[in-house]
């Protein structure tokens, strides 16, 4: 019984976290501009989530690769899907 209550918990936050994490509201420091032109999304996420779930925006988002724009990291991926880059990121914040 308190295990499913604690399983029903964690579902209905990582429900909200996925919706959230797509949002354009205040909490994202990451604004990622994905494919190129007809096949064109952005992305909003968090630095501190994508750093320590890949090694690629650990680097990426190092201080060697990027700065800061307006207190933004921003990135552009043209030569990915924004379809693909999706289920990589929502990959990411899964576990």
């Amino acid at each position: 019984m308190a295990f499913q209550l604690v399983q029903n918990l964690f579902d209905n936050v990582n429900k909200y976290f996925n919706y959230k994490q797509y949002s354009t509201d205040t909490n994202y420091d990451v604004i990622l501009h994905v494919g190129e032109e007809q096949d064109y999304k952005k992305f909003y996420a968090h630095s501190a989530t994508l750093k320590v779930k890949s090694k690629y925006f650990e680097s990426a988002l190092s201080s060697r690769w990027i700065n800061k724009e307006d207190d933004y990291y921003i990135l552009r991926i043209p030569n990915i899907s924004p379809k693909v880059f999706e289920i990589i990121l929502r990959y990411c914040r899964s576990f």
